[in-house]
Protein backbone atom coordinates (compact mmCIF):
# COMPACT_ATOMS: atom_id res chain seq x y z
CA UNK A 1 0.00 0.00 0.00
CA UNK A 2 1.45 3.35 -1.02
CA UNK A 3 1.54 6.14 1.54
CA UNK A 4 -0.63 9.13 0.68
CA UNK A 5 0.96 12.54 0.22
CA UNK A 6 -0.90 13.75 3.30
CA UNK A 7 0.63 10.94 5.37
CA UNK A 8 4.06 11.54 3.90
CA UNK A 9 3.86 15.18 5.02
CA UNK A 10 2.58 14.20 8.48
CA UNK A 11 5.41 11.71 9.01
CA UNK A 12 8.14 14.20 8.05
CA UNK A 13 7.72 15.75 11.50
CA UNK A 14 7.44 14.29 15.00
CA UNK A 15 3.89 13.90 16.33
CA UNK A 16 2.17 17.30 16.82
CA UNK A 17 1.57 16.85 20.55
CA UNK A 18 -0.65 19.88 21.09
CA UNK A 19 -3.52 18.71 18.86
CA UNK A 20 -5.16 15.33 19.48
CA UNK A 21 -6.61 15.10 15.96
CA UNK A 22 -3.21 15.70 14.42
CA UNK A 23 -1.53 13.20 16.76
CA UNK A 24 -4.18 10.64 15.82
CA UNK A 25 -3.56 11.35 12.11
CA UNK A 26 0.19 10.91 12.67
CA UNK A 27 -0.37 7.63 14.55
CA UNK A 28 -2.62 6.20 11.84
CA UNK A 29 -0.22 7.21 9.08
CA UNK A 30 2.72 5.75 10.99
CA UNK A 31 0.79 2.54 11.69
CA UNK A 32 -0.02 2.00 8.01
CA UNK A 33 3.64 2.68 7.18
CA UNK A 34 4.65 0.01 9.69
CA UNK A 35 2.17 -2.48 8.25
CA UNK A 36 3.66 -1.96 4.79
CA UNK A 37 7.33 -1.87 5.78
CA UNK A 38 7.49 -4.24 8.75
CA UNK A 39 4.79 -6.66 7.61
CA UNK A 40 3.14 -6.68 11.05
CA UNK A 41 -0.57 -6.83 11.89
CA UNK A 42 -2.39 -3.48 12.01
CA UNK A 43 -3.23 -3.96 15.70
CA UNK A 44 0.46 -4.27 16.58
CA UNK A 45 1.37 -1.35 14.31
CA UNK A 46 -1.19 0.90 16.04
CA UNK A 47 0.15 -0.08 19.47
CA UNK A 48 3.73 0.67 18.47
CA UNK A 49 2.80 3.97 16.82
CA UNK A 50 0.82 5.16 19.86
CA UNK A 51 3.67 4.10 22.15
CA UNK A 52 6.12 6.10 20.06
CA UNK A 53 3.88 9.17 19.87
CA UNK A 54 3.15 9.13 23.60
CA UNK A 55 6.82 8.68 24.43
CA UNK A 56 7.80 11.63 22.25
CA UNK A 57 4.97 13.82 23.54
CA UNK A 58 5.87 13.06 27.14
CA UNK A 59 9.46 14.10 26.52
CA UNK A 60 11.11 10.73 25.88
CA UNK A 61 11.91 11.76 22.34
CA UNK A 62 13.67 8.53 21.45
CA UNK A 63 13.04 7.15 17.99
CA UNK A 64 11.90 3.53 18.01
CA UNK A 65 14.16 1.29 15.98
Amino acid sequence: MATSKRCQRALEQPPPCGDFREVRRWVLCDAWRRVAEEQIPFREAIRRSWDQALDQCRGGGEEEG
